[in-house]
């Protein structure tokens, strides 16, 4: 199938003027405008914006920024779970407890951590599971949980080393 702008090339503004004059000349834009309707019409497609702009928003690293970017990956996780993406989902409750815990509301990103664990084991994303097993880990930990933190850590650990990931 050729991409609209593709079409757009081959088909010349000349050839239009063979179509009935009912044809819905309000659809060209949308033709032309490279996509922006399918993000309209895609959760994924408008989520994976979102998250990117949240993303962006993280990476200044303030809080102001970091608050900011959950609200924006609270409105992506919501159309992540619109589309029954589940990998995506996990990731964006991972970043959002990720937020929570550099802020030091660790409750808050212990409960995003308990929701993103359970989808990443799902989707069969080893990297993922260890990821958040660590961050529920160092949660545990900042709250003097030591116990708890271990066998988290552990738990991380052991699928680093079933992937064959270096760790530190």
């Amino acid at each position: 199938m050729l991409s609209p702008k593709r079409w757009l090339s081959i088909l010349s503004v000349n050839s239009l003027m063979l179509f009935n004059v009912s044809f819905p000349v309000l659809m060209l834009p949308n033709i032309v405008n490279g996509g922006e309707v399918i993000a309209q019409t895609d959760p994924n497609a408008e989520a994976e914006k979102l998250y990117k702009q949240g993303h962006q928003l993280f990476k200044q690293g303030t809080a102001e920024s970091k608050k900011q970017a959950t609200e924006i990956w609270k409105k992506a996780l919501q159309l992540y779970r619109e589309a029954d993406n589940k990998k995506w989902e996990a990731l964006t409750l991972l970043s959002i407890g990720r937020v929570y815990d550099t802020l030091g509301e660790k409750q808050k990103a212990l409960s995003y951590y308990d929701q993103s664990l359970p989808l990443w084991r799902q989707v069969e994303e080893k990297a993922g599971v260890a990821t958040t097993l660590n961050n529920i880990g160092g949660v545990y930990n900042h709250l003097g949980e030591q116990q708890k933190a271990l066998e988290y850590y552990n738990k991380s650990l052991l699928l680093r080393r079933e992937m064959g990931t270096k760790t530190q």
